[in-house]
């Protein structure tokens, strides 16, 4: 073994006009796999923190008990239970109106992290007068905070009342506009409303849950229903599900780009090594009929490829994992109308770097194995003949 390492290590050292673009195909392709994956899982952490910032992790639907709501709260990584409402109606301004969701919360509730989304005036549900509009039906509707608007929403008998009195079917709300906020997500920012629950609107049997972690929902949803199995549970995964299907669609089309791009760089590094072996013919029907076996001569082009993969993982890791940084600390600029994002988002975890490392390796040993059967299927005497 340390003869093959020796021999594929002179063959490199002698043959770098056919390691050069192998080894900048297969960095190329380290460098663009981990920065690919690096922007993949930063678009999906904001979109995920964005959905985890304005809905609870839990929504449970149904009439819960004190004690059953003690019981609830006491499970190990619940931060909060507080009863919510959810509804629907429309919002008058200036003669303009919009068809908006309305979350109804407390005063002082922990359900909502939208403080760091205000982009003007505060967020404040305290008094019932006060409402919050996100930023795409702010400008829709030309509202700003301070101004006054009209919620119009159905009364509790508007379905009776709407044959009988249909002006009776609806009430009309006076509210002072709070603040605006900015989610990043065009749904929430353009048709939800908060509020407060006292306003007594929309269902009242319903309870929100946020979580200390909130990707464990499912387990928290699983261990609710068997504590409490006629309540109805939906995690934020199932509020947002088509959110979440995209994102899964994302990322699919985007490795298969990238593994097709790998595949490029394999089959660069087999090229290179075939070009290798018979530009070495001569060398290597003078090493077969002095002895070397054909499982060695395999070996040595096997750990060529080998090789290769390693340099070049060392070198797109080194270059990757620098770009990666430079654009956390200089981020690029997206249009905000076109992207949730202002800027490029980067998370460059662990487990991609092992991935990435580990793929390129698999690429350039397969790349590797044809060469190297090859090289070994020469017949020694006709190459020291001939050549």
């Amino acid at each position: 073994m340390r003869f093959a390492f020796y021999l594929a290590f002179a063959h490199i050292r002698h043959s770098k006009r056919y390691i050069i673009l192998p080894l900048l195909a297969i960095t190329i392709g380290v460098i663009g796999l981990l920065v690919a994956l690096a922007v993949i899982n930063g678009f999906d952490t904001e979109l995920t923190r964005n959905i985890v910032g304005y809905n609870p992790h839990i929504l449970l639907r149904g009439t819960v008990l004190p004690s059953e709501l003690e019981r609830i709260k006491s499970i190990k990584g619940i931060n909060a239970v507080e009863r919510m409402r959810l509804g629907e109606g429309i919002l008058l301004f200036d003669g303009n109106y919009s068809v908006v969701q309305i979350q109804g919360i407390k005063a002082n509730s922990e359900l909502l992290n939208l403080e760091s989304k205000m982009i003007d005036g505060t967020f404040s549900v305290s008094s019932t007068s006060n409402i919050l509009i996100g930023s795409e039906l702010s400008s829709d509707l030309g509202i700003r905070a301070g101004d006054s608007v009209t919620l119009v929403v159905p009364t509790i008998f508007s379905t009776s009342l709407l044959f009988i009195n249909p002006m009776n079917a609806v009430k009309r709300i006076p509210l002072k506009v709070k603040g605006v906020f900015r989610t990043g997500m065009y749904d929430y920012d353009s048709r939800w409303v908060v509020v407060n629950r006292e306003l007594y609107i929309g269902s009242e049997d319903l309870y929100g849950i946020t979580l200390k972690h909130p990707g464990k929902a499912n387990g928290y949803k699983k261990k609710i229903e068997k504590m409490l199995p006629f309540l109805n549970a939906y995690t934020w995964l199932d509020l947002n599900i088509s959110f979440m299907k995209a994102i899964k669609i994302d990322e699919i089309i985007s490795l298969i780009l990238i593994v097709f791009i790998m595949l490029i760089s394999g089959f660069g590094i087999s090229n290179s090594l075939l070009q290798m072996v018979f530009s070495r013919r001569r060398q290597i029907g003078i090493m077969m009929a002095l002895g070397a076996s054909r499982n060695k001569i395999r070996g040595i082009f096997l750990i060529e490829g080998l090789m290769v993969g390693i340099i070049g993982n060392i070198l797109g890791l080194g270059i990757g994992i620098f770009i990666t940084y430079i654009l956390s600390i200089f981020p690029i600029r997206l249009p905000s109308d076109i992207f949730y994002v202002t800027t490029l988002p980067i998370n460059l975890h662990y487990s991609h770097i092992f991935m990435t490392c580990g793929f390129s390796l698999l690429i350039a040993l397969f790349s590797s194995i044809f060469p190297a059967r090859r090289a070994a299927a020469f017949d020694p005497i006709d190459v020291i003949r001939y050549e």
